[in-house]
């Protein structure tokens, strides 16, 4: 009875449909010669129409009846022990009342996800981090929880998308899905990441890696790939950084994911900068802001690439000779500037206390870029002013990396000033800074202004035994720049020197 019915049904909604587009598509003329029966519509239009609308009624009635024919009634007649009629509610019952809930929660958790995703496309992750987070507590889904945390990052609430990461990666793994293992696993790593747990943050970068493979899932592994070169550009790893970077880039560009490749041209142009490929540095950073106005990017990316720019404009205004060019340092000092105003302007709109330090942090690396243009200038106590907030954030939040930047600037001001005993102490405790975050490139750094102190000091000897540090720590670091040419030379200086009886020791 039930597959008649499901015939009658697809029968009348067949004829409904076809009696609709005979009145509805104009004929030629040459059409109407051809076949007869369309010349058999000329004046019976309105009884089509009215019998492809009962066609319509009909067809759409069928099923209310057929439900009606199958369905096991809610409730059944039953005695009870002393032996009266009642009644019971049975499984049938149950399964259409848990069909009719399912439907409902299914249509509110999505009325809430598309809510949710349309705000991040407004880049309003506040809002759009409360939508999805109604959508999970509605029906937990993957996709709710990782636009959850998504969201929650980008705001950011980083204990709350950890939260969120963690519920979606159990729930994939229930579900044996690899690729939504691998995401969120993924993106647990950028978390770690951004908490400075580098090591934690590797080794889930790696799991991820090893399930996109396993799933021939191109684009995560590319996406890990962008985030493993990232993570060892951070750590001054810049060998593996690399060979990361390109790997992401390669992918990219071949399977055309323009977000994709939008999100390698930073870390890309961080490895060139690093390797004194100024050029190449700043066509990949004015590009990124490129794609910054075409695509849905937050405006802290774009601070940060504006403060890249103006450190390669600071690197070009060094030149070959020590020569400095004033007027790179000027394009320097205005990108800084851009930045500066971008990191106030979203400061001003945070909510949060965690969104906030954030942004100080970003100000304070800004700070300590400016310094260093003062430095390169002459204006060495403009330098120190600038430095000492940076450097009391930096010891406060445990910033390793800043921490180390800055007094590597610090150290280098009060060489200047023939401070001796202020230099030495600033790079000594900047070496330790970046030993404990394993940090090679700041660790060289240290290093070769250690060398550029006990030069000062006429000690040739202990000169050379920082600088051939220096060198092996850039070596370790992966990089190529204007530094490592500046030890090379000086190794080879102070080695032909300490060969020489006469040369003070």
């Amino acid at each position: 009875m039930t597959t008649f019915l499901s015939i009658l049904q697809w029968f009348f909604n067949v004829l409904a449909a076809f009696a609709l587009a005979l009145i509805s598509i104009p004929f030629s003329q040459g059409q109407r010669k051809k076949y007869r029966f369309l010349r058999w519509k000329d004046g019976r239009q309105f009884r089509i129409f009215l019998a492809a609308m009962l066609a319509v009624v009909v067809g759409n009635g069928l099923p209310v009846l057929r439900e009606r024919l199958t369905a096991k009634p809610s409730v059944e007649t039953v005695l009870s022990p002393e032996g009266q009629p009642t009644q019971r509610a049975t499984s049938a019952g149950l399964a259409k009342e848990l069909e009719d809930a399912a439907t409902e929660l299914k249509r509110a958790a999505t009325d809430y996800f598309n809510a949710g995703f349309r705000e991040m496309e407004d880049l309003d992750y506040e809002d759009a981090a409360q939508n999805f987070q109604k959508s999970v507590e509605t029906l937990p889904t993957m996709s709710g929880y990782f636009n959850f945390e998504m969201a929650s990052q980008y705001i950011p609430k980083l204990a709350q998308a950890e939260k969120a990461f963690l519920s979606g990666l159990e729930i994939s793994r229930k579900r044996h899905n690899k690729n939504f293992e691998g995401s969120f696993l993924s993106e647990l790593g950028v978390i770690y990441g951004r908490q400075n747990n580098f090591d934690q943050a590797l080794a889930l970068f790696n799991q991820a890696l090893t399930l996109f493979q396993e799933t021939r899932n191109r684009q995560g592994e590319a996406v890990v790939a962008s985030n493993l070169a990232n993570l060892y550009s951070l750590r001054g790893q810049f060998a593996d950084a690399s060979k990361y970077i390109e790997k992401a880039k390669k992918i990219a560009q071949e399977d055309h994911i323009v977000s994709l490749e939008a999100g390698t041209l930073v870390i890309s142009g961080n490895i060139h900068f690093e390797n004194w490929e100024l050029s190449e540095a700043l066509q990949d950073y004015q590009n990124s802001l490129v794609f910054d106005a075409q695509l849905p990017r937050s405006k802290l990316q774009q601070a940060d690439t504006m403060a890249n720019i103006g450190n390669t404009y600071d690197e070009m205004a060094l030149g070959q000779n020590g020569v400095i060019d004033k007027s790179m340092e000027e394009k320097s000092f205005s990108s800084y500037e851009s930045a500066h105003q971008i990191y106030k302007e979203t400061a001003s709109q945070q909510k949060g206390a965690e969104g906030l330090n954030e942004i100080i942090a970003r100000e304070a690396k800004l700070l300590v870029d400016v310094a260093e243009v003062y430095e390169h200038l002459g204006k060495t106590e403009y330098a120190l002013t600038s430095l000492e907030e940076p450097i009391r954030f930096a010891e406060k939040n445990n910033q390793l990396n800043l921490l180390a930047s800055a007094l590597i600037v610090r150290g280098s001001c009060s060489l200047a000033l023939r401070r001796q005993k202020d230099a030495i102490a600033s790079f000594d405790a900047a070496f330790k800074a970046a030993q404990q975050s394993a940090n090679p490139l700041l660790q060289a750094r240290a290093q070769a202004f250690m060398g550029e102190y006990y030069v000062a000091e006429k000690n040739n000897k202990e000169a050379l035994i920082h600088f051939t540090e220096a060198r092996d720590l850039f070596r370790q670091a992966g990089v190529k720049g204007r530094g490592v040419q500046l030890v090379e030379n000086r190794i080879q200086t102070l080695t032909a020197a300490t060969r020489n009886p006469a040369e003070p020791r």
